[in-house]
């Protein structure tokens, strides 16, 4: 019959290692792997494997000098905001594992968060004033102030997952998974215009 030789060992103070060989048949090899593997562990073990991006985040007016009190649109790279899969298998039975984006949360670094349950809106020139998906911030003091001059923003987008199995009978949600963060800092500044009189 079909098998392996196993030697159990056992370690540490006071063991002996006295064990003989055992002929362990392959069908019971099998049946034990299959136990060991159930379709909860596989779907958390193919969700363990799905990699998620970092995503390109992007601010408007201008890619790094903002300015206060004018508002700042947030957007990610669209080619990120897609589902992605994973599946982890032992024997016949197989679990995959789907992260479909959820939201983006951005931390504006004063101190205040905008969430956004979509990529944003990228802004061009002939853009109107408000951001038409909502996603945008307006700073109300510049960075003048901070340490280096600038505010540090930190962006996540944050993953639904889900799990299918094939082989026996499984599925569920495993909620929401943060994504790699991404940082990238912005120079605020106040634009002051000047009152002229009129020339004599």
């Amino acid at each position: 019959m079909p098998g392996d030789w196993v030697i159990e060992t056992c370690s540490g103070p006071g063991y002996v290692n006295a064990m003989k060989a055992v002929w362990v048949p392959a069908v019971l090899e099998r049946n034990v792997g299959q136990q060991a593997s159930s379709p909860s562990t596989l779907g958390l073990q193919a969700a363990s494997q799905l990699q998620l991006p970092a995503s390109i985040v992007s601010t408007s007016p201008a890619a790094s000098n903002l300015t206060v009190n004018v508002p700042t649109w947030l957007w990610v790279d669209r080619r990120a905001w897609q589902d992605m899969s994973a599946t982890a298998s032992a024997g016949p039975v197989s679990a995959t594992a789907t992260a479909m984006p959820y939201k983006v949360v951005w931390d504006m670094g004063n101190g205040s968060q905008i969430t956004c349950y979509g990529p944003g809106t990228p802004w061009t020139a002939n853009a109107p004033a408000a951001d038409p998906s909502g996603c945008s911030y307006t700073y109300s003091q510049s960075s003048a102030n901070q340490p280096d001059g600038t505010f540090a923003i930190s962006t996540t987008v944050y993953w639904h997952v889900t799990w299918t199995s094939k082989g026996a009978p499984g599925g569920g949600d495993l909620g929401l998974l943060p994504g790699p963060s991404t940082r990238t800092t912005v120079d605020v500044q106040e634009v002051h215009a000047i009152n002229r009189g009129p020339s004599s």
